[in-house]
């Protein structure tokens, strides 16, 4: 008679590695397009744009990355100010101009 072994966590580790390889690829591509969507000046912006490394929920639910810059004055860049600077968004549209991409390398497919 057969044992029957379960395989299951050695599964779900490898499945784990997998995705978050796939997660931290995304956000480079992200990164990577955001950086050449920021307006320089300086480059002190473009230069600070990093990608999280990824975090992984408990239990692995969710893997997430985050791409953004500790500069205190990107969200000023971003979403403009109420005292006339216009907004000159660079990271909402590196992640919506790449949301193909991000989901074919999310599958695996790219």
């Amino acid at each position: 008679m057969k044992s029957n072994k379960w395989y299951g966590d050695k599964f779900l580790t490898k499945l784990n590695r997998i995705l978050v390889r796939r997660v931290m690829k995304a956000g480079v591509v992200v990164q990577t397009s955001a950086k050449s969507l920021v307006p320089v000046k300086t480059g002190n912006l473009r230069k600070s744009i990093e990608v999280s490394a990824p975090f992984v929920e408990k239990g692995g639910r969710a893997i997430t990355v985050t791409i953004g810059t500790n500069v205190e004055y990107a969200p000023h860049i971003e979403f403009g100010t109420q005292r006339g600077l216009a907004a000159r968004p660079y990271l909402r549209p590196a992640l919506r101009g790449n949301r193909k991409k991000i989901i074919k390398i999310l599958k695996g497919k790219a």
